[in-house]
């Protein structure tokens, strides 16, 4: 399970792209994403999730509103569930 710090990250990362690092149940995974060179409709050319040397998932060519949810499914698969019961609701 993510938890509301990772989800805006990721979210952040989408909008400008770069890499991120987040803790893992199997080892770190790395997120990777480059931006579309002009202001195109598919606005993300390339994205890679990562965990311990091993592509988990790979994307090009997406919306960034389509595919964070995407990426945010792979993420929750990959995160410990101990980050679920360490976050308090508002």
């Amino acid at each position: 399970m993510m938890t509301t710090n990772m989800e805006r990250a990721l979210r952040r990362l989408l909008r400008e792209g770069g890499r991120l690092s987040l803790p893992g149940r199997d080892g770190p995974i790395r997120i990777e994403v480059e931006r579309a060179k002009a202001s195109a409709e598919l606005d993300i050319s390339f994205a890679l999730v990562a965990q311990g040397g091993w592509v988990v998932a790979q994307f090009g060519n997406w919306k960034s509103r389509d595919l964070y949810p995407e990426i945010a499914e792979r993420l929750d698969q990959l995160t410990p569930d101990s980050y679920a019961a360490t976050e308090v609701p508002a």
